[in-house]
């Protein structure tokens, strides 16, 4: 996309300058700039679907908490056994 700006002369020297200091070129640096203030959509939806998920899975009850380690302890051993080599994944 191109796109053409009109700025004021100090403006336009404040750019330059803080482009030249970047060792970027004014382009460079304004599409860094626009893309850095742009909301980040699919990282930020990533991190609300992971949130809700933790939300729904909260808990504080210790049965509930006891049976999620056992849950993961067979889990481990289940993965440990079904490899081809020795190594143990976790341990």
């Amino acid at each position: 996309m191109t796109v053409k700006l009109e700025l004021k002369p100090e403006l336009d020297a404040q750019l330059r300058e803080a482009a030249e200091a970047n060792r970027q070129s004014v382009a460079e640096f304004i599409a860094r700039l626009v893309e850095e203030s742009l909301p980040r959509r699919r990282r930020d939806n990533a991190l609300a679907l992971f949130e809700s998920w933790q939300q729904e899975d909260a808990t504080d009850d210790c049965d509930e908490l006891a049976k999620r380690r056992d849950e993961w302890k067979s889990m481990k051993t289940a993965l440990n056994l079904g490899r081809s080599s020795d190594r143990v994944l976790f341990p």
